[in-house]
């Protein structure tokens, strides 16, 4: 498939979420998903939640958003979930980029 994505098949959302942190983690927004895709990409198959861009003039994979995805859901998670959900989140975040940073001192 030379690295595009391609849409199988669409099926329904219902009454599904996705949960996104913004970039430095320290809130959420809530966004309906439109519906589940299957897509094909590199030989590979997966099941992903599609969401209307932010300009509302396409739908495109949840979790290609410049925020951080953190799942989906059908309720609200309770507020001590997400800020677990948050803080793991910053954290991973903060390894990554210490990794990066060592990893451009070595060159």
């Amino acid at each position: 498939m030379n690295g595009y994505m391609q849409i199988i098949q669409l099926i329904p959302a219902g009454e599904w979420f996705a949960l996104y942190a913004n970039f430095d983690c320290t809130d959420y927004v809530w966004v309906p998903l439109v519906c589940w895709a299957l897509i094909e990409k590199d030989d590979r198959q997966y099941i992903t939640g599609m969401v209307v861009d932010d300009g509302g003039s396409e739908i495109r994979p949840a979790g290609n958003w410049v925020d951080y995805h953190i799942g989906y859901f059908t309720e609200m998670p309770d507020a001590d979930t997400i800020k677990d959900e948050l803080r793991m989140m910053r954290e991973l975040h903060e390894e990554l980029a210490e990794e990066l940073a060592a990893e451009k001192g070595d060159s």
